[in-house]
Order: C-alpha cells, then sequence, then structure tokens
C-alpha cells in the first residue's frame, strides 16, 4: 500500500514538473522561498489547500531543524522530514492556534541554475505563545522554468547567538547601527520623498499606474539593464530604456497581473541624501535596481537607473 501511495505521489509531482507554471513567486529563488513563510502563516481556524505548499517543493525535498543539546544523540538535535510526513505531523498546528512569520533579511547566492537563499525570518503565535527569529537556509534549482526548494533547513537565534545585522533588512538591525549614515539617511529631512520617488517606480510598473512614472522619472532619463537569460544561456547586456519606453512598458508589462501583485517583493534602500541628489536601491521581482536621483523643480525624480535581472 505505502508503495502504491508513492508511486501515486511521484505521479502527481511528475505532472506539476511536466509545465510550466507562470507565477511570481516561482520567478526568483527567493520568491519561492518568501512563498514558503507565507504559506505557513495561519489566522486561527484558517483552512488553506496544502497542495499549495506541496506545489513549492520537489518530490524529494527534505525539511530539517536544529536545536543544540549537549549530550543528546544527533537524531534529537537535527530532525528531518520529507514534504508529506511535515503536512501529516505538523500541518494542524498552524490554524489551530494561529501563526505569522515574515522574511526580516535575505542573501542569495545563485549558479547556473542553483542557489542558496539564507532567509532571516521573525515569527510568532497570536497568543503569545511561542515568538522566534532565526535563519530559514534554502537550496534551490530552477527546473521547467521556475524555481523549486530542494532542501530547507532553520535554526532559531538564541540568547547566546543573535542574528548578525549582516543578515538583516536595514529596518531590523540593532541600535549599533543608530550611528551610522544608515541612522543619519532616515533622519533627513527628505528621506520620505526620496524614498516616494522610488516607491513609485517599482508601482508604477506592478500596478500599471503611469501617473506614478510621471510623477516620478525623469524626462531625460537613461536606463541600462544586464539580464541573463537562463533558458537560451545568453547573456543580455547595456539593454537601454529611455522614459517614453518606461512609460509605455508600464501601462502594459503587469497588465493581466501575472507578473506582480501585492505581495511581490519591493524593498528598498537609501543609501545618502543630500539637499540636490540621492543614491538608492530597489529589490523587486525583476532583480535589482540601482539609482540616481536628484532634486528638479522641488520634486525628487529618478536620473539614471541601471539594473540587473534574475535568470
Amino acid at each position: 500500500m505505502r508503495v502504491l501511495m508513492t508511486i501515486c505521489l511521484m505521479a502527481i509531482y511528475n505532472l506539476v514538473l511536466a509545465g510550466p507554471i507562470d507565477t511570481m513567486a516561482f520567478k526568483t529563488p527567493e520568491g519561492v522561498c518568501n512563498k514558503m513563510i507565507e504559506f505557513i502563516s495561519f489566522d486561527k481556524g484558517e483552512e488553506k489547500d496544502w497542495d499549495e505548499y506541496r506545489n513549492l517543493f520537489l518530490p524529494n525535498a527534505q525539511k530539517m531543524s536544529f536545536r543544540a543539546q549537549p549530550g543528546a544523540s544527533l537524531a534529537r538535535q537535527a530532525r528531518a522530514s520529507n514534504i508529506e510526513e511535515f503536512v501529516r505531523n505538523y500541518g494542524p498546528s498552524y490554524p489551530e492556534k494561529g501563526f505569522e512569520e515574515y522574511a526580516i533579511g535575505v542573501e542569495v547566492q545563485e549558479f547556473n541554475g542553483i542557489a542558496n537563499v539564507f532567509q532571516s525570518f521573525y515569527c510568532k503565535t497570536p497568543d503569545g505563545s511561542y515568538e522566534a527569529r532565526g535563519v530559514n537556509a534554502f537550496q534551490v534549482v530552477y527546473l521547467n522554468d521556475r524555481w523549486w526548494i530542494a532542501s530547507s533547513m532553520f535554526v532559531n537565534e538564541s540568547d547566546e547567538i543573535k542574528l548578525p545585522d549582516a543578515l538583516l533588512f536595514p529596518e531590523y538591525r540593532s541600535n549599533v547601527y543608530d550611528l551610522t549614515n544608515d541612522q543619519k539617511v532616515r533622519n533627513h529631512s527628505e528621506y520620505d520623498q526620496v524614498y516616494e520617488a522610488m516607491e513609485d517606480y517599482v508601482l508604477g510598473l506592478y500596478n500599471t499606474d503611469q501617473s506614478k512614472i510621471q510623477k516620478s522619472i525623469d524626462s531625460n532619463l537613461r536606463k541600462v539593464g544586464y539580464w541573463y537569460d537562463l533558458k537560451n544561456q545568453k547573456e543580455n547586456d547595456n539593454l537601454e530604456m529611455t522614459f517614453d519606453q518606461l512609460y509605455e512598458l508600464s501601462g502594459e508589462w503587469n497588465k493581466t497581473g501575472s507578473e506582480a501583485n501585492e505581495n511581490s517583493i519591493r524593498t528598498i534602500t537609501i543609501f545618502d541624501i543630500s539637499d540636490k541628489i540621492a543614491i538608492g536601491k530597489l529589490n523587486a521581482v525583476w532583480g535589482i535596481d540601482h539609482f540616481q536621483l536628484a532634486k528638479v523643480e522641488n520634486q525628487w525624480k529618478i536620473m539614471n537607473v541601471i539594473w540587473e535581472g534574475k535568470g
């Protein structure tokens, strides 16, 4: 009976693997990993289709957790389960009390269709009975036009070992950063205006809102990009785009809603602001953009963009 069930499960996975799935969460390594913690965030009593969770993983994927316990067996310190075991043994506990988990940092290393994702997280139950921070470590692979989780493991921080600032988004870093340039930038009187200009850029594309492009982008924009086409094994360098081309693209790129949604990544970091110029960075579904901005007629505008796409 167990053999028959295994064969059936493998058949289902093979059907899923057979064709590409045009879902934004699957287009980047961090996207599919963010989808995992999004799925296991439950309101109390909420019901979800666990097939959505299974579809994030390769059929032979493994999940592991680590908790150092001197003197205990390795099996107790390193617990492992396959996806079906995880869903069966742990799945019911998430909606029982409710659970929330979200990323507070991410670091990706990628090469030729494989990637390691270090995803720092914060999680808690609504009743306050559990709260933790730690790191989810994923190995992901690019197959059939999308990313899959091949394995995952996590470990919580402890009283002795805390998450380092290098693994955290700026807003979650410790007070040691209060005297750094990061804090000085955040205290700048026009930080919000610079941030808004950068946010208008990404929301203009995500929401097909050309008014935001008109507002935030200078008409003399110079935009150049670098993108590796993984499917065709081809470098696409020095991809230039004018303001008019970007404006036209913003009205069409996500018209069907298949490229981005309200949960899509849009992490904005501002590195420096002076009286008339500013420098910033955006992490979006397509990759990374670096911005140079200028204050033009009392309005912050993006003047230059250089970007690198995900293969």
